[in-house]
């Protein structure tokens, strides 16, 4: 049931870039007749539709960038990176000096996984306004992936003096200290995030994260039971709780915590190790 540093980095990457805003570009009215037609909320929930919609849509109006921002954005809901790449950088040929775009296309790079891409332009974007604490995020993300952990502060810092308020960046903080094993300050990081916006699930998991690896079980423990009880399909969480159960020697509720976690997850690369637990103290 351990992890390597090398899956957790790439966890952690991954938990980045899910909690990376849509909203990469200007939100604009759409205003074509194929789309007015049908109602805007109904196509969304259909995204094959929609996306057939706004190709035909496209296709009359080939300059149309709102059309082509709302297929970008689709092709990244749908996990189809390539797609929305080719897209950005069609509307990147329409525009070539629009930060927003540059920094979108580096974030579907991101979610592609494709660092050294991401990397190049947020830089690009960053070049055509160095004001954009967004990009300054995206960039320090990007870092992450590439292991450049001093680099990734740096943009982060530079995203926070442009935005003292940005608690999302704050929680970047402390998960990069986490990961360098700085629980001090990684906690401070943390705690500033969630000073600002208690709710902000991801802080409240470092949070736990933190003080379970600072050995404090019961603060650990608090933290995800509170978790739950507002996502009780919090799986991370479930997962994290029936470990310190374990630790701490209650068998009994780290068993009623495995069986949560491989009902939520049946398909777990440590099911084994947990059904095996599981099937021992049952049988004892």
């Amino acid at each position: 049931m351990n992890f390597s540093f090398k899956t957790f980095l790439s966890l952690f990457i991954i938990i980045l870039y899910a909690h990376q805003s849509y909203s990469l570009v200007e939100k604009k009215e759409i205003n074509t007749p194929a789309i007015n037609n049908r109602s805007l909320t109904s196509l969304q929930n259909d995204r094959s539709e929609y996306i057939a919609i706004l190709l035909e849509a496209i296709k009359k109006e080939p300059t149309n960038i709102s059309l082509k921002e709302q297929l970008a954005l689709q092709y990244l809901r749908e996990k189809n990176f390539d797609s929305a790449i080719n897209i950005f950088n069609e509307i990147i040929k329409l525009k070539p000096n629009s930060y927003l775009h540059y920094n979108a296309l580096g974030s579907a790079y991101g979610f592609k996984g494709d660092m050294e891409n991401a990397i190049k332009n947020y830089k690009k974007a960053i070049k055509l306004n160095p004001s954009f604490a967004e990009a300054h995020k995206n960039l320090g993300n990007a870092y992450i992936g590439e292991q450049k952990f001093d680099l990734a502060l740096d943009e982060f810092k530079k995203a926070l003096k442009l935005k003292p308020d940005y608690y999302q960046v704050m929680n970047n903080i402390a998960s990069l200290y986490f990961m360098e094993n700085k629980m001090d300050d990684a906690l401070k990081a943390v705690e500033n995030a969630l000073s600002i916006e208690p709710d902000f699930l991801p802080a409240k998991k470092i949070q736990g994260k933190i003080y379970k690896r600072k050995g404090e079980f019961k603060r650990a423990l608090n933290i995800f039971n509170e978790i739950l009880m507002n996502n009780p399909k919090e799986v991370e969480s479930i997962k994290i709780i029936a470990g310190i159960y374990l630790r701490l020697g209650n068998y009994q509720k780290a068993l009623e915590f495995c069986k949560r976690y491989i009902e939520l997850r049946p398909s777990d690369p440590d099911k084994h190790d947990y059904i095996t637990f599981i099937n021992y103290f049952e049988n004892e």
